[in-house]
């Protein structure tokens, strides 16, 4: 049996990203997770939406914008999963993202895992293929502006 996942999705004034994400997260082929979204106290309705577009979502609403890192970390106990995955609200997932990202966690036993992500508008362009720091602790991202060669079916992709 494969263990479960806690899809953590992070939101904040984002109705508009929502039916992207959420519509891509209920077609994934993994067979065991729940998709929680995360509230930071938005004024454009993206709650009472999730609740009668996705009512299958669990949705945690803080009282305030905690930004993002204190958003995800006040919401982490409200999570069945064996094992966390957090998702901005502006992406869509590929069907077989968690299936691959699981199997590649547990085939290297990776406490931590990442995804290709491609551009929402251009999927054939990357955004990210991981990120890496210089020596003067500069941050980058691998793969920047360059061109999907391998293509957008090559599995675990995130497009945001």
């Amino acid at each position: 049996m494969p263990p479960k996942v806690s899809i953590l999705v992070l939101n904040y004034n984002g109705v508009g990203f929502l039916d992207d994400c959420l519509n891509s997260l209920e077609e994934l082929s993994y067979p065991d997770y729940e998709v929680i979204l995360i509230d930071n106290a938005s004024s454009d309705d993206s709650v009472e939406y999730v609740r009668v577009n996705f009512p299958w979502a669990k949705i945690i609403i803080h009282d305030k914008n905690y930004g993002y890192c204190e958003g995800y970390n006040r919401s982490i106990d409200y999570a069945a999963g064996e094992y966390l995955a957090f998702l901005n609200n502006d992406t869509r997932v590929d069907q077989n993202w968690l299936a691959e990202l699981m199997r590649a966690a547990q085939e290297h036993q990776a406490d931590i895992c990442g995804s290709k992500m491609l551009s929402f508008n251009n999927p054939r362009m990357i955004c990210s293929l991981g990120g890496r720091i210089t020596l003067i602790g500069i941050g980058y991202d691998i793969g920047l502006n360059t061109k999907d060669e391998q293509g957008e079916n090559q599995a675990p992709t995130t497009v945001g």
